[in-house]
């Protein structure tokens, strides 16, 4: 091929099929050509995908086979219509090569973009927090609330955003995310301003949580909370979550307040 590219399972499946006999194939037993490019496609952004580790905790209890199988479902095809495929193809390098050209076409379109979007959420919205931003517990704490804060320079809209998976078999009690604006009174606690608390679903699914909240008191100076934060619970008992993406976004307010 004349790019690059990391393909070494389907790579690994053509130079297999490359020392056997050649064999007929009746046409519906193949994936037409002009459906094999993007099914190509989404098996190696898949694949790419699953190598993440974050992404493999994500969906540790399912088969990665699965992932591929659904992905031909999707297309009408089926694991036996692919491997046809990839056999037919084997005796034919050149036609495959161009199928590739036309997938390295698409995933480098695709990577373009994504880094285009990356770099406009960076410059429109940097992480106001600069700690860790992904946890697994109980690895990272078996009752760790996942304490935060940040400095507050300026009034406007702050976001919290997270992505947040509880398992079925996790023990923690009424998990929320509880966060408030502060400064200093002179009290035992503080000045508190809450963000309204945000209740997490026990569902087993990863769901991306964001909440926002506006300040308009100078005086403020932190924005605290937890972002794990859970009711009392005696014994000893363990929280089963993963969190990814953790992020703090500030957005000035513009124009004149009413």
């Amino acid at each position: 091929m004349k790019n690059p590219v990391y393909i070494i399972g389907f790579l690994f499946l053509f130079l297999c099929y490359c020392n056997q006999p050649e064999q007929k194939f009746h046409r519906s037993e193949l994936i037409p050509a002009k459906d094999l490019v993007p099914v190509l496609t989404d098996l190696h952004l898949t694949d790419g995908l699953l190598s993440l580790s974050e992404v493999r905790q994500e969906y540790e209890d399912m088969d990665s086979l699965v992932h591929y199988l659904n992905i031909l479902a999707n297309y009408g095809y089926s694991l036996n219509q692919l491997n046809n495929t990839m056999e037919y193809y084997s005796h034919d390098p050149e036609a495959l090569d161009e199928i590739y050209e036309k997938v390295i076409i698409q995933l480098t379109e695709m990577e373009g973009k994504i880094m285009s979007s990356d770099q406009e959420k960076e410059i429109s919205a940097p992480n106001l927090w600069e700690g860790k931003t992904n946890w697994k517990l109980p690895v990272d704490g078996k009752q760790n609330k996942l304490e935060f804060e940040v400095p507050v320079k300026n009034p406007g809209i702050y976001k919290i955003i997270a992505d947040i998976k509880i398992y079925s078999y996790d023990e923690s009690l009424e998990p929320a995310i509880t966060a408030y604006f502060w400064f200093d009174n002179q009290t035992e606690t503080g000045y508190r301003l809450y963000y309204p608390k945000t209740r997490i679903s026990k569902s087993a699914k990863k769901r991306t949580y964001r909440i926002t909240q506006k300040v308009l008191n100078p005086k403020i100076t932190h924005l605290r909370g937890y972002l794990l934060d859970h009711s009392p619970k005696p014994g000893d008992w363990q929280k089963h979550i993963l969190v990814t993406n953790f992020r703090i976004e500030f957005e000035p307010i513009t124009g004149p307040e009413k």
